[in-house]
């Protein structure tokens, strides 16, 4: 994981606190996104009035929680899947050609 201490809370955010803007950037992903995961509550955020903010502890829980786990990848044990085809009777098909 990243170092957690390039969080840095801005100075008009409130005590400890991040803006959409700072959350964005340390996530590594666009505002739009950020506000995205704070609408459906994916992320947890802080309502002062209006305003939107971050603690550093939720970004980092956030961040966390989305690490994926590696799984065993076989290139050669791999098969296709079967796509099922409505079955068709000879008489069906000599009136559909």
């Amino acid at each position: 994981m990243s170092d957690d201490s390039n969080i840095h809370p801005g100075g008009t955010s409130g005590p400890g606190l991040i803006t959409m803007t700072e959350a964005a950037a340390w996530l590594s992903i666009s505002e739009r996104m950020v506000r995205r995961l704070q609408f459906e509550r994916k992320i947890a955020y802080v309502k002062i009035g209006r305003h939107v903010r971050f603690r550093p502890e939720d970004l980092v829980a956030y961040r966390d929680h989305q690490v994926q786990a590696a799984t065993a990848f076989e290139p050669h044990g791999h098969t296709a899947p079967v796509v099922s085809r409505p079955s068709v009777s000879r008489a069906q098909a000599g009136r559909l050609g």
